[in-house]
């Protein structure tokens, strides 16, 4: 009994208590937003990343406090955990972080359980003890977790909060505390119960210990995360409130159904391509529909990340992304830097592959890094780059509203000049060719660069191979903003459990490691996902959006743009983002990309600037220059029947077409990785073959 009641011996403490007060006081003073309200059937409304946020988190009046206590936690993340961990994880391997996690979490567990009892979900409840009496015994302590793997015992995601939740207590308004992971009042008193309920809170240290455990084995992941973001308080928001609705709302527990998948689903006409090369792997590939096939691109991951015996901040770890080296380049002394990494191939002088990519991506960009390692083990010299509609590269580059092609691969252009000069003085690299490959717009600007260097040769640069590029950017942007648009039809209520369930089933997509996919019918099943083509429009629609508005919110930072009547400032963003989200794609080039081409040429039109940022631009090029090669899908949603019959009749057989994967879903197949590598020609000295 004594023991019992020890386990709250923190309300005794004064900084314990002020905190419940301070978090208290707010939940009763801020602004709740009822729950959604499922008898309301209004449509209509298209969702933005401002507003999906909003509705979820509830508002934000405390804002420069909560960016205050964003930044110090963010300080003690960099400043104070990274050196630690430099030392801690150059002792403890991997494999014994996670276990100690397994630990701490085994021994957390009477704040899950307790939840499920208040929540009235016994059968969960028994759940947690269950697992807790057999990972405590069997599992040695909880090192090993033999209730999930043996008896299907598998843990809940429930904490006090989340309880609160159940009862009807709204998320009030957001509130960031330091060492926290909470976002509002309502979680944040949930988290001072349940590390009062955790058995740790009675062992000297403990939580201490689990906690930087934990936050040590999770610091990769956040400073990509800030590195990638303009605005990482709000995308930190965004993505915790996000998952919190799917956890809160029971998600995980009822998983949508779908049979319906009509929706952008096209058949190119009989005995097409005529002129182009087809790949078939639709037998194996088993496509669903071109939207939903199109997310299939998660599972085109690394195969050698997270696999070194070291965590990442360890001194000797040796993951793929720990082996690349980053350099940067300048336009100017006075510009800011433009990164890139790279990779070198089995010899310092085998081909270099300088990958170009698509919308929006930042040179970490996951689907760029494994890319770059498919490349890297098979033996190629790799150099990665961001978009030039990244905002990294937009900044260094002086583009202002990138988007108007010309201009965007004459920049791009300087910084791969720059680029290669650079890896020549001042790395190990001594490639005897250079190549270039781009996919989505990256494939795009590679064509329009390899329809420049055929003018006037400065990169020395032996093949352009472009990957899915589009043909017609105002109609892409069209087809974005047709995707976002499909909100409309839905209510609230449909539309948060339909993006909750898309988030869920993506997310968990990413947490499993998907290996290249041989030709194996028997596989297909694996790499599915069980998305409705809406959900996979919507969720595309809105990570433009995304894409969007780091590009304006980092243009209004530099110069103050007429067009937003929002001022920016470190403290208070939330109005200038809901203003900023207004702008779709179309939006975007009306009001920011032709007034800027306009200042150049004052009798600029829509369509001469569509024309002139599009592949038919440079039809003749595209049909004599003998060093490109295109890999395209002939389901891509972005092109319209009429780009398949330009890019079939211009390419020839220059134009390798797959009969399915959408938008790039099918990277991860081994025979388009294989037909990419015969494209790229030769790298040089082949890896040793492994074991």
């Amino acid at each position: 009994m004594t023991r019992f009641f020890s386990l709250f011996r923190g309300w005794k403490d004064p900084l314990f208590c002020g905190m419940l007060l301070f978090s208290a006081a707010l939940l009763a003073g801020c602004a709740t937003k009822p729950a959604i309200d499922p008898e309301d059937k209004t449509t209509g409304r298209v969702w933005t990343p401002a507003e999906v946020t909003e509705e979820l988190a509830g508002n934000d009046p405390i804002e420069p406090f909560n960016r205050a206590m964003f930044a110090t936690n963010d300080f003690l993340m960099h400043w104070l955990l990274r050196p630690v961990g430099y030392v801690y994880g150059s002792i403890i391997p991997r494999e014994g972080i996670k276990r100690i996690d397994m630990v701490s979490d085994n021994l957390a567990f009477p704040g899950r359980m307790i939840s499920c009892f208040l929540q009235a979900k016994f059968a969960g409840g028994g759940t947690e003890f269950l697992r807790f009496l057999t990972n405590s015994t069997i599992g040695i302590a909880g090192i090993f977790d033999p209730a999930d793997a043996w008896f299907g015992l598998a843990r809940r995601p429930e904490n006090m909060g989340h309880a609160f939740a159940s009862w009807g207590i709204g998320p009030g308004c957001v509130l960031i505390l330091p060492l926290s992971s909470a976002t509002n009042p309502r979680d944040q008193i949930g988290a001072l119960f349940d590390s009062v309920l955790d058995i740790k809170f009675i062992l000297p240290y403990a939580q201490t210990i689990a906690g930087v455990n934990r936050a040590i084995n999770s610091y990769d992941s956040y400073n990509t995360m800030t590195e990638t973001c303009a605005d990482p308080y709000d995308m930190s928001k965004m993505g915790l409130v996000a998952m919190r609705h799917v956890v809160v709302n029971d998600l995980r527990e009822r998983p949508m159904v779908f049979r319906n998948y009509s929706y952008g689903k096209t058949d190119p006409p009989e005995n097409f391509p005529e002129k182009g090369h087809l790949i078939k792997t639709a037998h194996y590939y088993a496509p669903r529909n071109p939207l939903v096939d199109t997310l299939r691109v998660g599972m085109f991951q690394m195969q050698e990340n997270d696999t070194s015996f070291w965590i990442k901040l360890s001194l000797w770890n040796h993951d793929f992304v720990t082996l690349g080296s980053t350099r940067s380049i300048r336009f100017s002394e006075d510009s800011p830097a433009i990164r890139y990494q790279y990779w070198k191939g089995t010899a310092p002088t085998n081909a270099l592959v300088i990958l170009i990519p698509g919308i929006g991506t930042h040179y970490k960009g996951a689907t760029l890094r494994a890319m770059a390692e498919t490349l890297n083990l098979r033996g190629y010299s790799v150099a990665v780059i961001g978009s030039t509609m990244n905002r990294t590269f937009s900044e260094g580059a002086g583009l202002r509203f990138p988007g108007y092609v010309p201009d965007d691969v004459a920049a791009l252009r300087k910084a791969l000049r720059l680029l290669v000069k650079d890896i020549h003085a001042n790395t190990e690299l001594a490639p005897q060719r250079l190549v270039v490959a781009g996919y989505s717009l990256g494939g795009l600007h590679t064509l329009r660069l390899a329809a420049l260097e055929a003018k006037e040769n400065t990169l020395g640069i032996e093949r352009f191979v472009a990957m899915n590029p589009p043909v017609d950017l105002l109609y892409a942007m069209n087809r974005f903003d047709e995707f976002t648009d499909l909100s409309k039809k839905w209510t609230k209520k449909e539309f948060f459990d339909l993006a909750g369930d898309a988030l869920l089933k993506y997310f968990a997509v990413l947490k499993v490691k998907y290996p290249p996919m041989a030709q194996d019918p028997a596989a297909s099943a694996k790499y599915q996902l069980a998305l409705s083509p809406e959900q996979a429009a919507v969720m595309t629609g809105i990570s433009f959006r995304m894409s969007l508005r780091e590009l304006l919110i980092s243009a209004h930072r530099e110069e103050t743009l007429p067009q937003i009547n929002g001022a920016f400032s470190w403290g208070n963003r939330t109005g200038l983002y809901r203003e900023i989200d207004q702008y779709n794609g179309m939006g975007y080039v009306k009001n920011f990309v032709l007034p800027e081409y306009r200042k150049k040429d004052p009798s600029a039109t829509l369509e001469r600037l569509n024309r002139d940022s599009g592949l038919r631009a440079i039809e003749d090029d595209l049909r004599s220059n003998p060093h490109i090669s295109v890999l395209h899908n002939l389901d891509d949603p972005i092109l319209s029947p009429s780009d398949r019959e330009f890019l079939d009749n211009a390419l020839k057989k220059k134009l390798t077409w797959f009969d399915c994967g959408g938008h790039m879903g099918n990277l991860y197949l081994l025979a388009y990785q294989r037909k990419l590598c015969d494209l790229l020609g030769t790298p040089g000295e082949l890896p040793e073959k492994k074991e």
